[in-house]
């Protein structure tokens, strides 16, 4: 199993907002912006 250190400094971005995760959805704190992505 893969292990991150230091997981908690880090921040989780959920796909879109409509997604939802049974068991660590407490852990996304934003969602991706797809554009900005696109754009750079």
């Amino acid at each position: 199993m893969p292990r991150i250190r230091n997981w908690k400094n880090l921040n989780f971005y959920r796909p879109d907002s409509e997604t939802v995760y049974k068991n660590i959805d407490s852990l996304f704190s934003e969602t991706i912006d797809w554009n900005k992505i696109e754009t750079h």
